[in-house]
């Protein structure tokens, strides 16, 4: 429900919540905040991104601004939303600075289950890829505290964050474009989503302000920031819409909201996420032609499937131009045609905020570069140059980028990673050469002019942005976490440039695989103690050749990858990398299964169950799940787990429950029983869990993928007596398969199979 004022003010309550804002605030440069007074509000009917409801529009009007309020119930009464239309009805321009279209003063008026701040668990998304998501209690000044208050702002482009240093004492807390607000006290009641349905028009946030214990809400604002965009007589802007939306389980919800940003967008499904080799985190700028020409030769040796191949920073002569450089001799087509001849789509980095400062493409481009309000142009230094930025709204700037990756699409490359997005619109200060345009609108004007450039053919992975709705409809995957580094903790012990981190982030994320496929960035999983180059330069603190990660490590590194469901990136130098390191690849190649949904959602630190519901290739298999057990202690332990607390969400009663990493049948289970299991340092282990009712066998697990088959077996033919079926890889290694039949009184008897090197046909009698 929600009660409208005609001050601006409005009351949203809840079965469990109670939010009372103050009046809109609509900020105007030289000019006073307009008064508002909402009158004459009609009714209909209206679709809200696929959600039914009543839409109710009143409209003020002062001073030569008019202000339409459109407010949006839903019918199932688990959603209303708000949003406000902005109109210059005068002859005067207006200059929009800023909308708040949320402002909620002192902790009475926001209750969560009759509970204030004390009492709170807060779930936040932060829009800087590198910032932490995840959930946090603002009584506790703890770890995750700690990662709330963290920033990645002002880190160095290329050098990742070197400055982690956080005040534990700050009580603002900045949530990007979403919170999620529980009862911590009351596990089962309905929780508060407040969100913000895209970050196309204006780029928008939300911010808590607590008392210096973190016992009491000061303040929530939510804050629409317009650049001082121009409104000419007759101009109207939208804000986005602002929901209010309730559930009983963070998971589904932020399912929901992804699913809502979807349809406000007109999403289609993401296309297929894909296993990637990029040279980065080996190589860096050390990268030749000669080393990609071993890369490539050493996956096709090796049977790796690979589908895309990725030529990182270090390849062209200088930002904005984009020509080979002389480590590549033979020019950037000749590496794609080896690409496409190895049966991968060939890749490559570029930064299309960026140009060089003698980039020969100013000269016939000189108005393409960003200027501020006082005439100066904006420069952005990232670790290997100083460039300009791009002024994406430039009248010759779509002639510019037509240019630019029309010629490197004509050498044969069709995936791009586009990386230090988020400089484009770091500058608030910004005067954009169409005053129409603010740092969102020039976001989404710079994707769209590569995109158009390069077809939708093409393939377009973003990485250094901001998260969420900014790049929605433009891309098809996107980085979800922090540059990785080679070892555990990060350089210096440091946590926050850790593994447990991109672990964190990365899963945190899930939820945005509706958009498109999460780029977790590479696996970094070789045994290296000493730098592969002479002259290498350390990067985000460390020698990135290097490798340290321990054998349960570089499993958990890998299983991570697959949880998220996205894309699954290599960063090896696969001519020397160790063969039992190359072994574990196997397990996560080809691409498949996922996202998986976080169980333990509010455990403190990070999340350490994760469940993912399989569709095998091969449909007579039936579905089963994989539930995967983290240990972030630096101590083994023993986890327990029963069935039931995992949210199956099926009728069977009895299951066969086998562990991958280990290869161990853990037994049959019912839904209440305790499953123990013991879990290395830094470990996961993985239990793939099938619906078994005694009445025929089942597949029990494989030692290939890690969904235990759901990608290796595409014909399987059992009987008590026989099994016979196929099996479809790449990998040239041999395959263990275990089975079950009944055994009488409810038993199960194990069958072991196993599938020769190079062969596809298994059978049993």
């Amino acid at each position: 429900m929600i009660t409208t004022l005609s001050n601006g003010g409005y009351a949203v309550c809840g079965e469990s919540f109670r939010l009372l804002s103050e009046p809109i605030v609509i900020q105007l440069k030289d000019r006073p905040e307009p008064v508002l007074d909402f009158r004459g509000q009609k009714e209909s009917r209206h679709t809200l991104d696929g959600l039914e409801g009543s839409l109710f529009v009143d409209t003020s009007r002062s001073d030569g601004v008019e202000v339409v309020r459109e407010t949006f119930v839903c019918d199932e009464a688990r959603c209303v939303a708000t949003r406000f239309r902005i109109w210059n009805v005068g002859a005067d321009d207006l200059y929009l600075q800023n909308v708040k279209p949320l402002v909620v003063q002192g902790q009475e008026n926001l209750l969560v289950n009759g509970r204030g701040a004390d009492a709170w668990r807060i779930f936040r998304a932060p829009i800087q890829k590198s910032d932490i998501p995840g959930c946090f209690r603002p009584s506790l000044q703890d770890k995750d505290y700690s990662d709330v208050i963290y920033s990645s702002l002002g880190a160095v482009a290329g050098q990742g964050v070197t400055n982690t240093d956080v005040d534990m004492n700050l009580r603002e807390v900045e949530s990007g474009p979403l919170s999620i607000i529980a009862d911590d006290n009351c596990k089962s009641a309905p929780r508060l989503l407040v969100g913000i349905l895209g970050q196309s028009n204006h780029l928008g946030d939300m911010s808590f302000k607590f008392s210096e214990s973190g016992k009491e809400m000061h303040s929530l604002e939510v804050n629409y920031e317009f650049d001082s965009l121009l409104l000419e007589e007759n101009d109207l802007i939208d804000t986005h819409w602002l929901i209010f939306y309730t559930g009983t389980n963070d998971p589904d919800m932020l399912a929901e909201y992804a699913e809502l940003l979807a349809e406000e967008y007109h999403l289609p499904e993401p296309k297929a996420p894909m296993a990637l080799y990029c040279d980065w985190y080996f190589y860096t700028i050390n990268v030749t032609q000669k080393y990609m020409e071993q890369e490539i030769e050493a996956i096709k040796r090796n049977s790796i499937p690979i589908e895309a191949f990725i030529i990182d920073n270090g390849w062209m002569d200088q930002f904005g131009t984009y020509d080979a450089n002389e480590k590549f001799p033979d020019g950037m087509a000749f590496l794609a045609d080896k690409m496409k001849d190895a049966g991968m789509m060939p890749g490559i980095w570029t930064c299309p905020a960026l140009i060089d400062k003698t980039s020969p493409y100013l000269e016939k481009y000189p108005d393409i570069v960003q200027y501020n309000r006082d005439g100066e142009a904006l420069g952005f230094k990232n670790a290997d140059s100083e460039c300009w930025l791009i002024d994406p709204s430039a009248p010759s700037a779509a002639a510019y980028y037509n240019e630019v990756y029309g010629k490197i699409k004509g050498w044969g490359y069709r995936y791009y990673k586009l990386d230090y997005l988020r400089s484009i619109m770091q500058h608030s200060d910004v005067k954009y050469a169409n005053p129409r345009v603010n740092r969102a609108m020039a976001y989404r004007l710079m994707l769209g002019h590569v995109r158009n450039a390069l077809g939708d053919d093409c393939y377009i992975c973003g990485c250094g942005g901001i998260t969420d709705a900014a790049n929605l409809g433009l891309i098809d995957a996107y980085r979800t976490s922090k540059d990785v580094r080679n070892q555990w903790e990060g350089p210096g012990g440091n946590r926050t440039n850790g593994a447990l981190i991109q672990i964190k982030q990365n899963l945190f994320r899930n939820y945005t695989n509706r958009f498109w496929n999460p780029d977790p960035d590479s696996t970094l999983i070789r045994l290296r103690d000493k730098p592969f180059f002479e002259n290498e330069v350390k990067r985000i603190g460390v020698y990135l050749s290097e490798g340290f990660y321990s054998e349960e490590e570089a499993r958990t590194i890998l299983t991570h990858q697959y949880l998220t469901g996205g894309n699954v990136c290599v960063s090896e130098r696969l001519p020397e990398l160790q063969d039992s390191r190359q072994e574990l690849l196997r397990h996560v190649i080809p691409v498949y299964g996922g996202p998986a949904r976080i169980v333990d959602f509010d455990r403190p630190v990070c999340p350490t169950l994760f469940l993912t519901e399989i569709t095998p290739v091969c449909e007579s298999l039936g579905n089963w799940w994989t539930l995967a057990l983290g240990n972030w202690e630096e101590k083994e332990v023993v986890r327990t787990v029963k069935l039931k607390d995992v949210s199956l969400n099926t009728d069977a009663e009895r299951f066969a429950v086998f562990e991958f990493h280990t290869q161990r049948f853990l037994g049959l289970k019912t839904l209440g029983d305790k499953i123990e299991i013991k879990i290395p340092i830094h470990g996961m282990r993985v239990l793939r869990i099938v619906p078994f009712d005694g009445s025929r066998p089942v597949l029990i697990g494989t030692d290939l993928h890690i969904t235990g088959g759901g990608c290796e077996i595409v014909s399987c033919n059992m009987t008590d007596s026989s099994i016979e079926g196929a099996i479809s890889s790449q990998w040239n290694y041999p395959v263990k398969l275990t089975f079950g039949r009944p055994a009488g009184d409810g038993d199960i008897e194990l069958i072991k199979v196993v599938v020769p090197k190079g062969e596809s046909e298994f059978e049993w009698e």
